[in-house]
């Protein structure tokens, strides 16, 4: 059976093979996606670990315990054990209870084709207006070199329903990489968005969340 400490060992000269950056940067205790790692590279470490270590992991764990230090000491050690809190006690007795309860809806956002917001939404619904257009100046130019899929644009109707500005993401703010979040999925990136614009909209502080089910 591996140490803690080999399995750091190994952890670091992990990162250094998949990101190719000097060995004195890799750091036990600074989050591993800010050495440039992926989404793909967390999925390829997790199935590497299995190999090594004879064992099924989640393949999202380097998400869960993201430095090499916290991510070694749990494959070695186990998971932590923790006692429950009464909040999520009480959270247990309530959710295994049948019957129906009220349930506040204290914040909201959203966006839509022509419409940044619920306020944005709301004038559109008001107005008349939909959010229908034509394809974004842009959008899809990925495929502006490919004979066949250019043809098919050309062809067809590429008016739709469209979100606006799905590129732009402020990375640094969530504690994404540059390149993790260039290898996201716009989806995952407008989540993140919008589930911080739903706390402020509550008056919610994001910290106070911190390690709950949300």
């Amino acid at each position: 059976k591996m140490t803690v400490e080999q399995v750091r060992t190994w952890l670091r000269d992990w990162v250094v093979r998949t990101t190719g950056i000097p060995v004195e940067e890799v750091t036990d205790d600074k989050a591993m996606e800010t050495f440039g790692l992926s989404s793909r590279d967390v999925v390829v470490l997790s199935g590497e670990l299995e190999n090594l270590l004879d064992t099924s992991l989640d393949a999202t764990i380097a998400y869960e315990y993201p430095t090499i230090r916290s991510l070694a000491q749990r494959l070695v050690e186990g998971e932590p054990r923790r006692a429950h809190t009464q909040r999520e006690l009480n959270f247990s007795a309530v959710s295994d209870s049948p019957g129906s309860h009220d349930i506040a809806v204290v914040g909201m956002a959203a966006r839509y084709p022509g419409a940044e917001s619920l306020e944005d939404m709301w004038k559109l619904l008001v107005e008349g207006r939909d959010g229908i257009s034509d394809l974004p100046i842009g959008r899809w130019s990925e495929y502006a070199g490919d004979e066949v899929m250019s043809r098919k644009m050309e062809e067809f109707s590429t008016i739709g329903g469209y979100l606006s500005d799905i590129s732009s993401f402020d990375a640094e703010f969530f504690g994404l990489s540059p390149l993790e979040a260039a290898n996201m999925d716009p989806q995952q990136r407008i989540l993140l968005e919008l589930t911080w614009e739903a706390l402020e909209y509550a008056r919610i502080a994001p910290n106070t969340l911190r390690g709950e089910a949300v």
